[in-house]
């Protein structure tokens, strides 16, 4: 039987630890950005605990691995999480050719609503837990499909991106404008330098590791973290290739590079991945980060997929509690 939680310091001592956290050389609470352009530096202490949330591309996600993760949230009570990007699809806004067989499953709206669903579920760690244990701060780093919205909107009407939210602060074709997030909300998005999306926008861990989306894709899963680390030289956890994988490298002077592909929390059986084929080589998987001396120390967690008693497929996870215990995580049906 599994332990209450993988950590049972009492919630005030956790909040405390989490006020060592530094965002851009700032004590978090003085520094609360709801958007950076850029790489944005972040100080963490010894002890923190994350997730990173991969590629989940809301309403088209995999709510049953979800749920199952908000499980794991809840028990491993981090105090951080982190979302790679491409939460949202847009699929409706995509430019990319549909078949005329395949309905477009939703609208806009719909789409905004669940990712903002998805988002604030994330941050509460599930629609069922308590209030402790929850993260206290939420970083995103936009992905190439959170674009869709703003270039649509700023496309037809260039003038809009200029006015600004009442809520966000930031330009109502804004992401975070249109999921109704406010400028005070603990939650910062994170985009390419001169607010483009995308591709470029990172935050930086302790300046050894980035978490950012990523554009290289390699067939090979945990490859394109791995080219990606080679060319920027410094630790990388990404998304886009929904793929899951990591790999090591040992520098000439003896410093230690990694490299994660993330993996994905999408349901591949959606209409929005009629581009895919049947060998797309996608995974299901999250990233689990706790720092220790100084350093960020990043483990991939896959989820696999096996048949019960009755010849149902489902889907599990593991995981070691701190004395070495495996934790199995089963997750929960549609």
């Amino acid at each position: 039987m599994r332990s209450k939680w993988f950590s049972s310091e009492p919630e005030s001592e956790r909040f405390e630890l989490f006020r060592k956290v530094s965002i851009n050389g700032l004590p978090v609470e003085r520094s609360s950005y709801s958007s950076f352009a850029g790489v944005l530096p972040i100080s963490l202490p010894d002890g923190i605990r994350a997730i990173v949330y991969p590629d989940a591309h809301a309403p088209a996600c995999h709510w049953g691995v979800l749920r199952g993760i908000f499980n794991f949230a809840e028990w491993f009570r981090p105090h951080l999480i982190f979302n790679s990007g491409d939460f949202n699809d847009m699929y409706a806004l995509s430019r990319h050719p549909k078949s005329p067989k395949i309905p477009v499953p939703s609208d806009p709206q719909e789409e905004i609503e669940a990712s903002a669903d998805l988002l604030r579920l994330s941050m509460q760690n599930g629609p069922a837990s308590s209030k402790e244990g929850r993260p206290f701060w939420t970083v995103i780093i936009r992905g190439n499909h959170e674009g869709r919205e703003e270039s649509a909107l700023a496309n037809f009407n260039p003038v809009w991106a200029r006015y600004l939210s009442p809520g966000s602060r930031e330009s109502i074709t804004s992401a975070q404008s249109l999921m109704n997030f406010s400028a005070d909300e603990p939650i910062t998005f994170i985009s390419g330098t001169g607010e483009t999306g995308g591709f470029d926008g990172a935050a930086l861990l302790n300046e050894h590791v980035k978490v950012k989306h990523g554009r290289m894709v390699k067939s090979i899963p945990g490859e394109s973290a791995r080219a990606t680390y080679e060319k920027e030289q410094i630790s990388i956890i990404m998304g886009h290739t929904h793929r899951l994988g990591d790999s090591a490298f040992e520098t000439k002077n003896g410093e230690l590079l990694f490299g994660i592909d993330g993996g994905c929390l999408v349901d591949w059986r959606r209409p929005e991945f009629d581009y895919s084929t049947l060998d797309h080589n996608w995974h299901l998987g999250f990233t689990v980060l706790i720092v220790h001396n100084g350093r960020v120390h990043a483990q991939p967690v896959p989820i696999f997929a096996s048949p019960d008693a009755s010849g149902q497929i489902f889907q599990w996870f593991t995981y070691c509690d701190q004395s070495g215990e495996i934790v199995v995580f089963r997750c929960l049906d549609d």
